[in-house]
């Protein structure tokens, strides 16, 4: 028996695991960790994560604590230990100071990108000065408007994943006239993908 599953074989859902619970995994992981690419965050860098207690947000904070990123999370005060034993090393809970102010308490050289998993705006405008010159600011429930998206000192995105990597099986070379350049992760030409880049980068 392989101790690693073929990639796209089936896999049993744990007993004590509800199906309900267990359909969202995949696409929450997988968004995830789009999303975290997306960022270019490096190694020993800072990311801020803005719903981290929610279904992505638990693997955002997992993954990117796994690749050596350091991790600021926006979570209340009754999950912060919750969000700890996620990986966050350092928690912001709401209502205690202005989120912009708090990161750059924490990070007065600004922190390398922002993950945007609720869709608030109302916090968008708040973070986004707190973000490093190049860095990243991502909503992945399209929470950033056309303000912030033409923001040229940061990179932006509303991303949203529309494309699933397909099995060896369903894999089948195109024509050189069909093949497109494709991203696992979400697609630019899908409806409502937004990025904006900062010039000269």
């Amino acid at each position: 028996m392989q101790e690693t599953p073929a990639f796209g074989a089936p896999a049993a859902v744990p007993g004590e695991l509800p199906s309900r619970e267990a359909a969202t995994l995949p696409t929450s992981g997988m968004t995830a960790l789009g999303a975290i690419d997306h960022a270019r965050v490096p190694e020993g860098g800072t990311v801020f994560v803005i719903g981290a207690t929610g279904g992505v947000g638990t693997f955002v904070v997992q993954a990117a604590a796994a690749r050596g990123i350091r991790v600021i999370a926006r979570a209340s005060a009754r999950l912060a230990e919750q969000v700890r034993g996620l990986g966050a090393t350092e928690i912001v809970v709401p209502g205690t100071q202005p989120f912009g102010q708090a990161l750059r308490g924490l990070a007065p050289e600004g922190v390398d990108a922002v993950l945007d998993l609720v869709g608030d705006r109302s916090l968008i405008g708040g973070v986004a000065g707190a973000v490093r010159d190049g860095g990243a600011l991502i909503s992945t429930a399209f929470g950033l408007d056309e303000q912030v998206l033409a923001d040229e000192r940061i990179r932006t995105m509303n991303y949203r994943l529309d494309r699933k990597p397909a099995s060896p099986q369903a894999r089948k070379p195109a024509s050189p006239q069909a093949r497109k350049p494709a991203s696992p992760y979400g697609s630019p030409s899908s409806p409502g993908w937004s990025r904006r880049a900062p010039s000269g980068r």
